[in-house]
């Protein structure tokens, strides 16, 4: 079964620094079945300017306030299997990715879940051997995301705050949509996230 997660608005309140603030999102995941995938959104070495004045949303020709239905990931979930995946919400002062893949590495590390630990220790050995590169970015705030397909086909998720995040409004389970806000080095964001089958 194909499923999404989607974000369905992530808004500045509060930027990390005087002047705009340049996102990503990171998002690492793993099946029940050892299968990873790791993307860097809107793309790598891309960002969103975001910025917490009157700016419009989605604006293409500048900053942002708010950036709205945007797709972070797409998996299959068939019977029987699970996912677990990790949402880091990044700022990008220095173009680069050590400082995220060691926050990423650690907060994989500290789930409990297995598989999240395996996929942690990897990101911590491949960071510690020098596959990144120079950085000095800020961190926003994280959240983990465990969806489950039951074996008789009934679609489960759900959603906890990792660091420097907090869960602001849980819609009923039906919807499967939450709502975070962030507050990693002085900012101040609110995210609506929604899986979505």
């Amino acid at each position: 079964m194909a499923t999404k997660l989607l974000m369905n608005r992530l808004c500045c309140d509060k930027t990390t620094e005087d002047g705009a603030d340049e996102v990503y999102i990171i998002v690492t995941g793993k099946n029940s079945n050892g299968e990873t995938f790791s993307v860097r959104f809107p793309g790598e070495s891309q960002h969103i300017d975001m910025n917490d004045g009157s700016q419009p949303n989605d604006n293409s020709d500048g900053d942002s306030h708010c950036i709205t239905n945007r797709i972070l990931c797409s998996v299959d979930i068939l019977p029987g299997q699970s996912w677990d995946i990790v949402v880091l919400i990044m700022e990008e002062d220095g173009g680069t990715t050590k400082t995220a893949q060691e926050i990423g590495a650690a907060i994989l590390d500290n789930t409990g879940n297995p598989a999240s630990i395996v996929v942690g220790e990897i990101l911590g050995v491949l960071t510690a051997l020098g596959v990144y590169r120079e950085d000095t970015d800020d961190y926003i705030g994280s959240f983990a995301m465990h969806a489950s397909n039951d074996s008789d086909g009934q679609v489960r998720n759900s959603y906890r705050p990792i660091d420097r995040a907090r869960v602001t409004l849980m819609a009923p389970e039906a919807s499967r949509q939450v709502q975070f806000r962030f507050d990693g080095d002085g900012s101040d964001y609110v995210g609506d996230f929604q899986f979505i089958l």
